[in-house]
């Protein structure tokens, strides 16, 4: 909702975001990128692992998917944000709002 009225002092748009300031501290662009980006990785695997049932688990079609999904976040997650170079700092409400869309889709 807030995004649409203003832009986002992340990207391109740092320089130049209306009420730059407001957006809280910065936190150094790796490590809120693997933070942001662990609940994909941890909600799902767990959930996979401590509900449903059984039987769904150990059906290979569910199994083939988690796994690509998984594949997909580990590298994203923990591979990925090593390898950038640089790499500017990330204002706190930016984190926020990707940490919680990662929760919401981790789940």
């Amino acid at each position: 909702f807030l995004l649409q009225f203003t832009e986002a002092p992340y990207g391109r748009f740092e320089a130049s975001a209306f009420l730059n300031r407001w957006y809280g501290p910065r936190i150094p662009g790796k490590i809120a990128w693997i933070v942001q980006e662990a609940p994909n990785v941890f909600f799902a695997a767990m959930y996979f692992v401590a509900c449903g049932d059984p039987s769904r688990r150990q059906a290979w079609p569910n199994c083939i998917l988690l796994g690509m999904f998984l594949l997909h976040y580990v590298q994203r997650t923990f591979v990925f944000p090593l390898l950038i170079r640089g790499g500017k700092p990330t204002p706190l409400i930016v984190f926020l709002m990707a940490f919680f869309y990662c929760v919401a889709n981790g789940y």
